[in-house]
């Protein structure tokens, strides 16, 4: 009786960190691909596109009956984030950088938001 309770509690907490590590390395190499390169190639389009894969990650998570996994999502949407966007994004004048009324926009800036 205590070894069956034991395995059943090993292998659905197995189970549960295999599912996290999963996950984790399928968005790690998604995004290792979109931003492949040397130096990566970071354009606004890359990153709207991380964002997308990302949402569209969790919620495939949500509707298999795995909302847990969904920070893992967020943690390694963040992750990704730091490794290659946030120096760049920094560079570009931030998220307001790209928005059209931003009073830092210069003539070029809407050439930099559709490369």
């Amino acid at each position: 009786m205590y070894r069956t309770l034991f395995e059943q509690a090993f292998y659905s907490h197995v189970d549960g960190v295999v599912q996290q590590v999963a996950v984790r390395k399928a968005l790690v190499c998604i995004g290792d691909s979109i931003f492949r390169g040397q130096p990566p190639v970071i354009t606004w389009y890359r990153i709207v596109a991380l964002f997308a894969v990302s949402a569209a990650v969790s919620k495939e998570v949500v509707l298999n009956g795995n909302a847990h996994l969904v920070p893992v999502v967020v943690t390694t949407f963040a992750e990704l984030v730091d490794r290659y966007l946030a120096v760049w994004i920094y560079r570009q004048g931030g998220w307001v950088g790209c928005h059209p009324s931003s009073t830092r926009r210069s003539a070029n800036i809407g050439r930099k938001c559709i490369r």
